[in-house]
């Protein structure tokens, strides 16, 4: 299976994940995606930049190896959290192994999917 993703390039692209107020936010996401404290970290990340009026929120998945249920929930409750707040959730950058898990579990019809950064913020 292959799923077709932009590939649209940006030349002046700036990660602007730490900066307070930006309407675009970048969360790098590392290791599994699993509940716990890591993953409840991230999911606070995630409400704040939604609290600072983040209208669209990127997660890069670059280093992120592989996804299990407990991750799909994760990703989930942050598409859920980011409707709440009337904003956009995309995902960025998946390995393979994290593309078939959403390919498979039909994910990739839910959340917009993106082969890079670059191209999520296109």
């Amino acid at each position: 299976m292959e799923l077709a993703m932009g590939t649209r390039k940006l030349s002046s692209y700036k990660p602007e994940s730490e900066s307070a107020g930006v309407a675009v936010r970048i969360l790098p996401l590392s290791g599994r995606l699993t509940f716990g404290r890591h993953s409840d970290a991230r999911y606070g990340e995630l409400c704040a930049c939604l609290q600072q009026g983040a209208r669209t929120v990127v997660l890069d998945l670059t280093g992120v190896p592989d996804v299990d249920s407990a991750g799909v929930g994760f990703l989930v409750a942050c598409l859920m959290a980011a409707r709440r707040a009337g904003a956009d959730l995309r995902l960025a950058a998946p390995t393979n192994r994290v593309l078939y898990v959403l390919l498979i579990t039909r994910l990739d019809t839910v959340f917009p999917v993106f082969e890079s950064v670059e191209a999520a913020l296109g």
